[in-house]
């Protein structure tokens, strides 16, 4: 953990940060966004394969969001450097490709990409902001990441926290068993995959939960195989081409209330802090699970 780090207050202000956002860092973003967008997505759809399950949910959900704003975080695995941006990009069709507006936001490690300024610059005008790994959930990026779920806007999560190439994902014909007979008390999908608890507080801290409030939150998951052949996690770290990859959607959001926190996933009670944020993650865990067979089938049919 880097106890010096500061955040960029002149690039992203913590308070009201889509209201007070400087017009320079709107026009860089409108140049930066659109164009890593455009070269992911040529590298993912001309120089790989990738293929789609549920893909119309995904548009459906990113329609009705920049429609009629809501927040809404689409949650996944994290398999390579690269899941972000190129997993985006290739999902965007090309007239969102060019509306940094639409876009999502993201977050990264400080000491990965917040080392340099001109590192700073280029990733907060591409819609990313520094989280402090080891810092825990109360820092100043899970706060600005509430603030801009509040604002209505769209952000994607890796629940992990980290790149975990799953090795339990890989190919199941190499061991000589059948893709179809797996089942998700099988040894290839069976694994808990441990979400790190900020997920949860962006959940009950943008609806208001003890608040009372009535407010709601989209959250649609997605499972990934593949990205770890665009780009392996062995240096010299050069994206490859040729490879396939392989993308499961959720058959529709999860729509998170107060009554689907406490009735459906605490049992009808309040519980403390800790147990819904305990109850939240399990639930969301077990729906990467489901995800993750689903696309384990369809990549190695």
């Amino acid at each position: 953990m880097n106890e010096k780090f500061m955040w960029p207050e002149n690039l992203l202000p913590l308070r009201k940060p889509l209201q007070n956002l400087k017009y320079a860092w709107r026009v860089g973003s409108a140049i930066v966004v659109p164009a890593v967008a455009m070269l992911s997505k040529i590298w993912m759809t001309k120089f790989n394969t990738t293929n789609v399950h549920n893909y119309n949910v995904f548009l459906d959900t990113i329609s009705r969001h920049y429609a009629n704003r809501h927040a809404l975080i689409t949650i996944s695995n994290h398999n390579s450097c690269l899941d972000d941006p190129y997993l985006y990009s290739a999902l965007f069709p090309w007239k969102w490709i060019f509306n940094s507006d639409i876009h999502r936001w993201s977050s990264a490690a400080e000491d990965i990409c917040f080392t340099r300024n001109w590192h700073t610059l280029f990733f907060t005008l591409g819609k990313t902001f520094p989280v402090v790994r080891g810092k825990g959930i109360y820092q100043s990026g899970m706060d600005f990441a509430v603030e801009l779920l509040k604002g209505k806007q769209l952000l994607h999560v890796f629940p992990q926290g980290k790149v975990i190439e799953d090795e339990q994902s890989s190919d199941p014909r190499a061991t000589n068993s059948s893709v179809n007979e797996m089942t998700l008390s099988s040894s290839d999908s069976n694994k808990t995959y441990d979400f790190k608890w900020g997920l949860a507080r962006l959940i009950l801290d943008t609806i208001g939960f003890d608040e009372l409030n009535n407010d709601s939150l989209e959250v649609l998951p997605f499972y990934h195989i593949g990205m770890n052949k665009v780009l392996p996690n062995v240096k010299p770290y050069i994206p490859k081409f040729g490879n396939r990859v392989t993308i499961c959607f959720r058959d529709s959001p999860i729509v998170f209330n107060r009554n689907f926190i406490v009735n459906e996933l605490c049992g009808g009670s309040l519980l403390s802090v800790k147990q819904r944020r305990v109850a939240i993650s399990r639930y969301l865990e077990m729906e990467m699970r489901k995800l993750k067979l689903e696309t384990m089938k369809r990549h190695y049919k």
